[in-house]
């Protein structure tokens, strides 16, 4: 497999969070996600990641915005209100310009229609993580 070069050697020991309904999808990325040296989370809902999210270490959430029951965007604004600091990246195959404005409003580094190219959503994870701080590591 290609590993990734890390421009931040910490980001190597992160945990992804992948949120989608699709178990081909949580799959897929749980396998490129590894092959980069990070550890895949994946969730089948929004409620699972919220039961199994803990604020200890770096990471990040890449998260489809339509799913059953809690939706992408009822997670995002739980996070805020919640005030976790964890970066978002979004990953929906509805994509328009109002979704992704009020995606990006809720605190979205980014949203990535799917399809979508495993370098582009790479270098967004990457981005994600460097921007992420630890436990302790926070102003």
């Amino acid at each position: 497999m290609n590993e990734r070069q890390f421009s931040n050697p910490g980001c190597a020991s992160s945990t992804v969070f992948i949120v989608d309904d699709d178990a081909a999808v949580r799959s897929a990325l749980s396998m490129l996600v590894h092959s980069c040296g990070w550890k895949p989370r994946p969730c089948a809902s929004a409620e699972e990641f919220l039961e199994c999210y803990t604020r200890q270490g770096r990471g990040c959430l890449v998260l489809d915005l339509q799913m059953p029951g809690m939706t992408g965007a009822d997670l995002m604004d739980i996070l805020a209100d919640l005030d976790l600091q964890l970066p978002v990246i979004v990953i929906t195959a509805h994509a328009d310009h109002a979704m992704a404005d009020r995606a990006r409003a809720s605190g979205a580094l980014a949203v990535i229609g799917k399809p979508f190219r495993d370098d582009e959503l790479l270098g967004w994870i990457e981005t994600a993580l460097t921007r992420s701080a630890p436990a302790g590591e926070a102003d």
